[in-house]
């Protein structure tokens, strides 16, 4: 090839279109005579640039940024490196780098990694708890305080505090299937046709719907309900209790609870309506029962919990023993504390 064909560039010509092999372009064929005038195109043609496609030497002048996954020619490195965009990824590639990672914490229990700011959340949630008691179950190892009973609903020894374990998923979960409701003649498998069954998971008995109240109101049931709540490890955890959720948590995880957003929310509410002297009714709500304010979002998980129906079934009953009337007391008191 002639000195005069380097310069003027070998080409390829198609359909009105001219293909530059010299600088890898491609471009109108009116444009061509302007092209090989150009200073980039003679600058290559000087330096012996590629003058056909495919040639390693075309393939070593093109060059390809790793950060912005972008290929270009050897010729636009530099333009590309100074540019806005390639600096911005760079900066935020490196502060990426330099900025250590939060702290770790793994669980022994449930084995996942967390952040260490999550692991209260982690410790007081609820699958963690479920998967905590099984394990101790399994290992028939009594946590302090030396509880043990034995659970006739998930057939299975138990090592918490009673109150504890029936809030548990896995046991609310066995009860609910427990507690069939009446359906249509012939399609119950049970010899009760069509009729409603009720457990108490205090006792653990299975029973009509219909004979719940004579067994809730009966002297067996009232007598295990004090039996479990005046012995003296029925608290063998230290508890402390927050009088606006209505709630009782260990006390280890009383920081967790004033920060959480269900606590921090419901407080909230309180202290806009504080300067007012109306708060009951509007946002508080006072149980007649348990003589307690609570705020009123917590009211039906209130009227719920084992502690108001165990007072409201005492007070409805007139006729107490002296026995029965002392430790009802005591029980008050005591849940009064938290």
């Amino acid at each position: 090839m002639s000195e005069e064909q380097k310069s003027r560039g070998a080409g390829r010509q198609t359909a009105g279109q001219w293909r530059c092999d010299v600088c890898n372009r491609t471009m109108n064929v009116q444009n061509r005579e302007s092209h090989l005038s150009g200073k980039a195109h003679r600058d290559l043609t000087a330096a012996g640039g590629s003058q056909h496609a495919g040639t390693s030497t075309e393939r070593a002048s093109r060059w390809k940024c790793d950060i912005c996954d972008k290929m270009m020619n050897s010729r636009e490195k530099e333009s590309h490196l100074s540019g806005k965009s390639h600096r911005k990824r760079v900066a935020a590639q490196q502060n990426r780098h330099s900025k250590p990672p939060p702290p770790q914490w793994k669980c022994d229990v449930c084995g996942c990694v967390t952040d260490v700011k999550d692991k209260d959340a982690h410790l007081s949630g609820q699958p963690h708890q479920d998967l905590a008691a099984r394990q101790s179950q399994q290992s028939r190892v009594p946590p302090p305080g030396g509880i043990s009973w034995m659970c006739n609903v998930c057939k299975e020894m138990v090592y918490v505090r009673k109150e504890t374990h029936r809030h548990s998923t896995r046991h609310r979960e066995l009860l609910k299937s427990m507690q069939r409701p009446a359906g249509p003649r012939g399609e119950s498998s049970s010899s009760t046709v069509g009729v409603a069954q009720w457990m108490c998971d205090f006792c653990d008995q299975t029973m009509l719907a219909n004979r719940k109240d004579n067994h809730l109101f009966s002297q067996g049931h009232r007598q295990k309900v004090l039996a479990e709540y005046i012995k003296p490890d029925w608290r063998w955890e230290p508890r402390w209790r927050c009088d606006i959720c209505d709630q009782t948590v260990r006390a280890e995880q009383r920081e967790s609870h004033l920060f959480s957003r269900n606590h921090r929310d419901l407080e909230l509410d309180v202290l806009r309506h504080s300067a007012g002297k109306a708060m009951v009714g509007e946002v508080l709500w006072m149980c007649n029962v348990c003589g307690q304010t609570i705020h009123k979002k917590r009211k039906e998980i209130h009227l719920a919990s084992d502690r108001h129906r165990t007072l409201s079934m005492f007070r409805s009953v007139p006729t107490l023993s002296a026995f029965e009337s002392d430790a009802h007391r005591k029980v008050a008191l005591s849940n009064l504390k938290y």
